[in-house]
This record gives structure tokens, C-alpha cells and sequence, in this order.
């Protein structure tokens, strides 16, 4: 498992207040020494918990600053990285042990194609977020558009052949770096495993209020998306009949 896994950098972007990332690393502690984790945020982690929770890690963990904002914060993240993968998880992700052997495996195998894992939600919600589970995996599996929260993992030369992210998006950097793949036909590939992410905010601000936000948003950002798409395809037949 460990040779392509010396190869990856896993950037985690964090908000100011936000220590998820402690449990994150726990996960992670089988990486090689050679890899990296780096933790991207406007606030540098106070050195005493930064520095105990990286005494039981292998892998360097070190801290960037990026200002607010996901999509300035995943590429910030990127530049800093050294190593030839990278790998973008939340902070609140729960990344069990037999995903890294599976993501270690599809990286070998397809270096060049945008890897993801299918989506659990931890017990931290209401019940019935197992719907959401159901409909972020057959969104990703069958429409092949997976969401930041199912890690993408990407090699560096196709993460710049993307484009990166969107840092002037409201919302949805994830979505539409999948989008941007999509119209320079990337390919997409999903890793059978799962990763963990918690469903607090479900609970703090409503199950229906926020799933039903967050599947206008996505579906009003995609109207858009299917149009642009859809002139780039165009242009395409175009220059090859030509």
C-alpha cells in the first residue's frame, strides 16, 4: 500500500475554530513518513494541539494559510503540496483504514483519472440522513458527480489540466470542478469504499430546510453548468468536420 501513498499529499481545509481535523489525523496515521498532510485555514492551529496531534502521525503534517473561502483555500493548498497526488478531504471526514488500501490501489491503477469514494454520514444527525446517502451515491455512481465531501483524489498534472477551483463561487467549488473535468473530459472513477462525514449541521438547522436548500442550489448551479457543457461540445464537432 505505502509505495504510491509516499507520492500523496492530503490537503484539509479548515475553518478558524474548527479542530476536526484532530480525529482526521488519527485516521490517517497509517500514510508512509514521505507523505504529507496540510491543513489550510485563516488561523494557524495553536502550537500545543498542532504540535500533540501530530506527535502519534507518521506522515509530515504541516500548516498553510489561505483566507477564507473553500475554493481559495483547496488551491492554496495544492500549491504548497510537494508530492504528486493530491488528496482533498473535509475536516470532518472519518476515512477508515481499508479506503486508504483501496485508494493506494486505484491510484496505482488509474494515475490518471479523478478518484472518489461513496459517502456515509456519521450517527451526529437526524435519522433519516441515510436518504442523503442514498442519493449523494447514486448522484456520483450513475450521473458521475460526486461531491469535495467524497475526497477527490487527483494527480497534480490533472488537477492543473482541470483548472483547480473556483474561488469567486457562493457555493459549490466541489460541483463545479467536477464540471470543469467533465468538459475536458476527464475521466471519473469511483473508489468502492466509503468516507464518513459528519451530519451536525442537518441537526442545527433542519433536515428538510437544509437538504432541500442544498438541492436547489445544486440543481440551479447545474442548469448552468449543462449549457456550458453543451457549447463546448459544440465547438468541438465543429473543429472536427472543419
Amino acid at each position: 500500500m505505502t509505495e504510491i501513498l509516499k507520492r500523496l499529499s492530503v490537503i484539509v481545509p479548515f475553518h478558524g475554530v474548527d479542530l476536526h481535523w484532530k480525529d482526521l489525523l488519527q485516521d490517517l496515521r497509517p500514510l508512509p513518513k514521505s507523505a504529507e498532510i496540510i491543513l489550510v485555514g485563516p488561523d494557524e492551529p495553536p502550537a500545543e494541539i498542532l504540535i500533540k496531534a501530530s506527535e502519534y502521525m507518521v506522515a509530515q503534517v504541516r500548516y498553510v494559510y489561505a483566507p477564507k473561502g473553500r475554493g481559495v483555500q483547496l488551491n492554496a493548498g495544492a500549491k504548497a503540496a510537494s508530492k504528486d497526488f493530491f488528496w482533498f478531504l473535509h475536516a470532518d471526514s472519518k476515512v477508515p483504514r481499508p479506503s486508504l488500501f483501496l485508494l493506494s490501489q486505484s491510484l496505482q491503477a488509474e494515475p490518471e483519472v479523478l478518484h472518489f469514494f461513496d459517502l456515509k454520514f456519521l450517527d451526529d444527525g437526524p435519522k433519516v440522513m441515510f436518504l442523503n446517502s442514498l442519493g449523494a451515491n447514486f448522484r456520483s455512481r450513475y450521473l458521475g458527480m460526486p461531491f469535495g465531501d467524497q475526497g477527490f483524489a487527483v494527480s497534480r498534472a490533472l488537477f492543473y489540466r482541470i483548472g483547480g477551483f473556483a474561488e469567486n463561487a457562493a457555493y459549490g467549488e466541489d460541483h463545479l470542478f467536477i464540471w470543469q473535468a467533465r468538459r475536458k473530459r476527464v475521466p471519473v472513477r469511483r473508489i468502492a469504499a466509503p468516507i464518513f462525514t459528519s451530519a451536525r449541521r442537518y441537526d442545527s438547522q433542519g433536515w428538510a430546510a437544509l437538504t432541500s436548500r442544498r438541492l436547489y442550489l445544486t440543481y440551479r448551479q447545474a442548469a448552468s453548468e449543462i449549457v456550458k457543457l453543451a457549447k463546448v461540445r459544440v465547438i468541438e464537432c465543429v473543429r472536427e468536420k472543419v
